[in-house]
């Protein structure tokens, strides 16, 4: 007798759920008929929960996220009953007890930050040491997220001084990687950049800077322009850095157009500030031991006049014998055409 009212019982009450236009109907039957019903549904990025008690909403739940916050609303009768604000920032992006965590191995410390609980960024830091008990620190990487300089990572050698950052595509100067010292803070100091080439209208893919010396590589030019060296002179100790360097020398190489011959197309150009000398070296054609040079030389200052006007004694001319190189002085300005 008892078993059998067991069973009864256990089909006393039932659930029934049903999916109809996007909304999770529950129904709670008791003895075939509907005491409780819960409606779920999900608009416009918020969660609606019904709780409805003999065809009437009794309490309203509205769960939604925006701009980070998690808010929670509680309606009983129509009317707000309660209403919790979860930030997600402070809350679900914490990670670690109080959004720090750090791990020791041997010779190296892990430390995991969450993000946006640092002002500069930083989520893991890495540092590597040259002993066991961790006194003597070697290397320190730093990985970054969320910063307006897309700066994501970064390498500091502490026994030479030497840093190296690394940054995402999206910065208008197209920087990919930056190496310098950090006891050299000046431009004038050592230092390396290197770029993103594809987004700069220049091409420019590297940059070399040393106290005297500038090396500037470029990629994928249309006037096939692909190396430039640059010397200044030395600094007078007693001068302060300035924007203004004087410059002894520059020189640009180019890749070869093969639109063009060999003995007209410049493969380098060459000008010595200094000496007032400019020089163009042509490619080497096919089967060729040597290439064409020419070789203009600038007047004093005292010899100029108006204007520089062309003179066949200003060129030094070192010609192959089937090669054809041709000199046109422009009338009105004087300029030379190769």
């Amino acid at each position: 007798m008892a078993s059998d009212q067991v069973v009864r019982d256990c089909y006393r009450t039932w659930s029934v759920w049903s999916v109809r236009d996007g909304m999770l109907s529950v129904y709670e039957m008791v003895c075939c008929q509907c005491t409780r019903w819960y409606v779920v549904s999900v608009r416009d990025g918020m969660l609606s929960v019904y709780e409805m008690v003999c065809g009437q909403c009794t309490r309203w739940y509205v769960v939604s996220v925006r701009d980070g916050m998690l808010s929670v609303y509680e309606m009983v009768c129509c009317r707000y009953m309660r209403w919790y604000v979860v930030s997600v920032r402070d809350v679900y992006e914490k990670r670690y007890p109080h959004g720090h965590k750090t791990v020791h191995y041997k010779k190296a410390r892990l430390e995991l930050f969450a993000p946006y609980l640092q002002h500069d960024g930083l989520v893991t830091c890495i540092t590597s040491f040259m002993d066991y008990e961790t006194l003597d620190p070697g290397c320190v990487y730093e990985y970054y997220n969320h910063r307006e300089d897309l700066l994501y990572f970064s390498l500091q050698n502490l026994k030479n001084e030497s840093t190296v950052e690394e940054f995402l595509p999206g910065r208008e100067d197209a920087l990919k990687e930056h190496s310098y010292y950090l006891s050299q803070s000046h431009v004038e100091h050592e230092r390396s950049m290197k770029f993103y080439h594809k987004a700069r209208m220049d091409g420019l893919e590297s940059i070399q800077m040393e106290p005297c010396h500038m090396t500037q590589h470029f990629k994928d030019r249309q006037d096939f322009l692909y190396h430039r060296h640059v010397t200044f002179a030395p600094r007078d100790k007693n001068i302060a850095e300035g924007p203004k360097r004087t410059v002894l020398s520059l020189s640009e190489k180019y890749h070869r157009d093969p639109t063009k011959p060999a003995d007209q197309d410049v493969a380098e150009r060459v000008f010595a500030v200094a000496e007032n000398r400019m020089t163009l070296k042509f490619h080497y054609d096919t089967g060729n031991v040597s290439a064409n040079i020419l070789e203009f030389t600038k007047p004093p200052v005292s010899e100029l006049g108006d204007r520089l006007t062309f003179n066949p004694a200003m060129v030094s001319i070192y010609q192959l014998a089937n090669a054809l190189v041709v000199l046109s002085p422009t009338a009105e300005d004087g300029e030379i055409e190769v």
